[in-house]
């Protein structure tokens, strides 16, 4: 009975498959009716894979808009979201052009720029079918193709500014909104769009979050830190800055999971998965759209005549959960929203089909039990049935060698488990597939050949092959096919068994390497018997030893024996290789001529099966040359490789050595430092030849003028080091050292060219200068330095005072660190003005530092540490907060204060992280970003240009004005400046203490002047002091000035005045 029971079950079953074939069947004639006209060709051509969120909805978009109309669409997906190479759109072209061959498309919808820029590329494989495109980002490309007779469609455009008047309408109390984009082309454009449209809605900041600045990490951190109360746009989020890549629906998991807020989003998909929606560019709606326009073409209107669309029908799309969550008012939302929401139960989405499907089931049951009845008698032998292909399909898979069956064309209709693990694929993925779905195209081929082969012989073939996977790795397999034929001689297909017969071949593969290794290897091999005699020998054991095979096999290793070595040295060799299998070491040996050599050697036991010494292995290499080599390099590491003198390692040794001496002695040591004059410039002149060619003979002239005991060292350049032992008193030294100088005093004869040299030497002497190596040379190279200051080819002793410089930098950079870690500093302001009427056009913000200790100290004294230090960073933000604060707390006590300018250092400006920096900072003050001025010079824009320059425009997108500093004292670049976003140019207060007087000065003023106006920047002089420069300036055209004429820098109270009557008052 149970087995009755199951053959009624499986005969159920095949009576669903029936069924359900007979109604796929049946929806496919009334899609296309029998007495309809015959159906055109369609060829929907996809850029991306059917897993893309865009591809349902256009290809149900496509269908919904041909309606009843006879046509056979036909759907190719190129798959090139992350392929595009132009090799891989060169096959992707051979296997459409296989599809098309046959019937070609009366029409082509080409989605998305990849497919519409290939369909218009490859007119000739598609029939120069006409192309009606969608999806379509790029506006210039879809107006060039509008010109041309076959070509009309759809733009896609997003609704930007729409969907953030939308936000700032439904959350009115969200002051801020945060923008997430990538550097995808079409994120970037939608982030421009995205600045420009703030000024439409005042009082909502936009926060950009640059994906390709920062990681996934970085940002779900980032968003965990916005609170619920305000709201996201999503523009663009694929790929960050350490290169990894999110699908779409990765992405949408993740900035769910870590945002608290709502997620705005201006596409479909997405939306029923909890982002909120917005103004929605509907690709389902675009898709109608197209094959409208298709049916038209179908129906003989040409392409040309029906205009291209422009803008994108889009319309507002929410999720309603979403809205609930977020307390969203459906009333502050467009008129007539399309709400989505999570999908109901299949019975509420299809209750005509589930009605239709219960009676289906009624009827099946009345069926059932009338099979039951009629195929009783059936039901033991099919148990049987069932049994032996249960029983042949279990002998199959556990064999452990492949076995497979090909179709005459070349499609698994059979593998077994083996197969299966071979391929790495389940059976469910293979059947059905053929070589060309797995293996590289000319693997594929071969087994097409081969089956052919076997088919069109009825002979079986037996062969050895490599199969490649598409993951890399191969095997190498015995493969023996045979035709499956029927009784009268048809040919089903291939019958296939194949072993893996990979180890094999690799245990032959390292058979013959190790033979060809042991032939050929460098160093030389001896095989022994566990009691020593040589059973075989290599060809380098010969050509380093002497000995020919035939003179070595037979005897023992002490041939070679060099008698260096006693029997304890063997003894324990011998004992560390049983008991760690491993001795190396160095040895020295006789080769057969008798000379003594160094050799490393290493000697390990070959164990058998059991674990018993089989041989002795020894490999062994004559290191003659290394020694040789590393006695050079010995002497190469302690001196200097030009002159052969002792370098700073060996001179700090051998200082180290004369003090302990000293010490015993009550002796004294002097250090001379000797730096060379004008060496550099013989280097500049002559070339770096000459210039090692003088170096050598300035260290023989110093070798011949010093004592024996004395050390003349290199430290490297043209600075020299001289130890002097045995002092008895400082007027000893400072006579040696005037022999120094002296022995450089005679000109230096090379190539019949004279060359003057002198030198600057300090001195150190022990004990009263330092008790050690490196004190006693720091202090004499510091007296050196005083030497050089008050004039060349002199001599100083080293004293305490000339450190005093280099203490005073130390305390001021530690009470700088000490002033940024308190916030000490304080924020001056300058005017700007107008030089027309005096109007006040703004301020630059002036770094001051009241230190309570030292009083105010300088900005030129404090900033160069703080650049050198990194400081600068700090000091730079502090600024910038304290400039955004006092215009926001200007403008709250109800004035209208001009931009104020802030200095920004190139540091700063290199920041990666500079724009977010600077956002969060106005963001944090309510400061909006035009009301402040950055000033950057042109030598750190020129360091680093390129991303200088993107760092510039990002500022002038943010709405922030921008000036260059110190216009003309450095190193100018025309071709850059043209390419700075820059409003301002400010001529260097140098250019300006000449005027009226210096033709020179007003030359270079007229010039730059004449170049603002031609690139339409504004000029400001700064360092105005006096009326006449300030009526010269105004005569040559100069609109703007800045100086003590027009005010000094003072704290901001103290300019509330000038503030508010607009313009500063000018004395005599």
């Amino acid at each position: 009975m149970p087995g009755r029971f199951r053959s009624a079950l499986t005969l159920l079953a095949r009576g669903w498959l029936v069924l359900a074939m007979a109604m796929a069947v049946a929806g496919r004639t009334e899609a296309t009716p029998a007495a309809a006209a015959p159906e055109a060709e369609v060829l929907l051509l996809l850029s991306y894979d059917p897993g893309f969120p865009t591809s349902p909805k256009i290809i149900d978009g496509v269908r919904k808009g041909f309606g009843d109309r006879p046509v056979h669409l036909s759907i190719a997906y190129m798959h090139t979201r992350f392929e595009r190479s132009p090799a891989y759109l060169a096959r992707f072209a051979d296997w459409l052009a296989f599809q098309v061959r046959r019937t070609p498309p009366a029409v082509v919808i080409a989605a998305d720029d990849t497919a519409f820029q290939f369909a218009l590329g490859h007119g000739e494989l598609l029939a120069h079918a006409p192309v009606v495109f969608l999806g379509v980002n790029d506006a210039e490309a879809a107006r060039a193709a509008d010109r041309r007779p076959d070509v009309t469609g759809i733009v896609e455009n997003v609704s930007v500014a729409r969907t953030i008047a939308l936000i700032h309408q439904a959350m009115p109390k969200a002051r801020t909104l945060h923008v997430i984009a990538d550097a995808s082309p079409g994120g970037q454009a939608d982030l421009a769009t995205a600045m420009r449209s703030r000024e439409a809605v005042p009082g909502l900041f936009l926060k950009p979050y640059l994906l390709q600045q920062m990681t996934w990490s970085a940002l779900g951190q980032a968003l965990e830190r916005i609170p619920p109360s305000e709201p996201i746009l999503l523009l663009s989020a694929y790929k960050d800055s350490a290169g990894h890549t999110k699908r779409f629906e990765q992405g949408a998991a993740f900035l769910l999971g870590h945002a608290k807020g709502p997620i705005f989003h201006l596409w479909e998909h997405g939306i029923a998965e909890g982002f909120v929606g917005g103004w929605v560019m509907s690709h389902r709606i675009h898709g109608q759209i197209a094959a409208t326009m298709a049916a038209e073409i179908l129906d003989g209107k040409p392409a040309g005549d029906i205009p291209v669309i422009y803008d994108s029908p889009n319309r507002p799309v929410f999720n309603a959960t979403a809205l609930a969550r977020w307390h969203i008012d459906r009333d502050a939302l467009p008129p007539d929203p399309e709400l989505l929401d999570p999908p109901p139960s299949l019975i509420g989405d299809y209750p005509h089909q589930f009605a239709g499907s219960l009676l289906i089931f009624i009827v099946m049951a009345a069926l059932m039990l009338a099979l039951l009845r009629a195929h009783r008698q059936r039901s033991a032998l099919f148990e049987q049935t069932t049994r032996q292909h249960a029983l042949l399909t279990g002998l199959i898979n556990a064999s452990p060698d492949m076995i497979f069956f090909k179709d005459t064309d070349g499609r698994f209709q059979l593998v077994n488990t083996a197969m299966t693990q071979l391929m790495g694929k389940s059976s469910e993925q293979i059947i059905g597939t053929t070589d060309y779905d797995h293996f590289p195209t000319d693997l594929a081929e071969d087994f097409r050949r081969v089956d052919a082969q076997v088919m069109a012989t009825a002979t079986p073939n037996r062969r050895t092959e490599m199969v490649v996977h598409a993951d890399g790795p191969s095997d190498i397999l015995e493969t023996v096919k045979a035709p499956a034929r029927l009784e009268d001689g048809t040919v089903l297909g291939i019958i296939g068994i194949a072993r893996r017969v990979t180890a094999e071949h690799q245990t032959s593969d390292r058979l013959q390497l190790a033979a060809q290794v042991f032939e050929h290897a460098a160093e030389g091999i001896i095989i022994t018997a566990p009691d020593g005699t040589i059973e075989m020998v290599n060809p380098a054991f010969t050509r380093i030893t002497g000995y020919s095979a035939e003179e070595a096999v037979g005897k023992t290793p002490s041939i070679l024996h060099s008698g260096r070595h006693g029997r304890d040295f063997y003894e324990r060799m011998w004992a560390a290789v049983n008991a760690t299998d491993l001795w190396q070491g160095e040895i020295w040996n006789r080769d057969k001529s008798g000379r003594v050599y160094p050799e490393w050697l290493n000697i390990s036991p070959v164990r058998d099966e059991h674990g018993k010494v089989a041989h002795y292995l020894g490999i062994f290499s004559d290191i003659s040359a290394v020694k040789h080599t590393e006695a050079k390099l010995e002497h190469m590491a302690h001196h200097d490789a030009l002159t052969g003198l002792p370098n700073r390692i060996l001179l700090g040794d051998r200082i180290g050595t004369a003090l302990k001496r000293a010490q015993r002695a009550d002796r004294m040591v002097a250090i001379a430092f000797l730096d060379l004059d004008r060496f550099k410039d013989i280097n500049d002149s002559f070339g770096h030849a000459i210039g090692d060619k003088v170096l050598k003979q300035v260290a023989q002239r110093l070798r011949e003028t010093v004592r024996d005991e004395d050390t003349v060292a290199r430290l490297g350049g043209d600075e020299f080091v001289i130890l002097m032992e045995e002092i008895e008193d400082t007027l000893q030294a400072e006579k040696a050292t005037e022999r120094i100088l002296t022995c450089l005093n005679p000109p230096i004869l090379l190539d019949h060219q004279e060359f003057f040299i002198g030198g600057s030497l300090g001195i150190s002497i022990f004990p009263r200068d330092g008790t050690d190596p490196e004190a006693l040379i720091r202090n004499a190279d510091t007296a050196m330095y005083q030497a050089k200051h008050l004039g060349r080819n002199t001599i100083q002793r080293y004293s305490e005072q000339q450190t005093e410089s280099a203490r005073h930098r130390m305390r001021l950079e530690t009470a700088l660190r000490r002033a940024v870690e308190q916030a000490r500093f304080e924020m001056w302001l300058q005017p700007q003005v107008s030089l027309a009427d005096g109007a006040l056009t703004g301020f630059e913000a002036l770094c001051r530092w009241p230190d309570p200790e030292q009083g105010m100290i300088p900005p030129a004294e404090f900033i160069p540490v703080a650049e050198a230090t990194g400081m600068i960073m700090a000091i730079g933000e502090f600024m910038l907060r304290q400039a955004a604060r006092q215009t926001v707390d200007w403008r709250k006590r109800g004035l209208n204060p001009p931009r104020i300018a802030v200095n920004v250092s190139g540091r700063q400006l290199r920041r990666l992280d500079f724009l977010s920096t600077l956002c969060t900072i106005l963001e944090e003050e309510a400061c909006r970003p035009e009301w402040i001025e950055l000033e950057v010079t042109e030598s750190d824009i020129l360091k680093d240009a390129e991303p200088a320059i993107a760092t510039l425009h990002g500022l002038r997108e943010m709405g922030i004005g921008l000036s260059l500093d110190d216009f003309g004292t450095g190193f100018s670049s025309l071709s850059y400046l043209k390419r700075l976003p820059i409003e301002t140019i400010k001529i260097d207060r140098s250019f300006i203490d000449g005027l009226p007087a210096d033709g020179n000065d007003r030359a270079i003023v007229q010039a730059v002047l004449a170049m603002g106006r031609s690139l339409g920047m504004r000029v400001l002089a700064e360092g105005v002091e006096t009326p006449a420069q300030a009526s010269a300036l105004r005569l040559m055209g100069c609109s703007l000035a800045q100086g003590y004429r027009f005010g000094r820098p003072q704290r901001p109270d103290a300019l509330e005045d000038d503030v508010l009557r607009g313009r500063v008052t000018v004395g005599a």
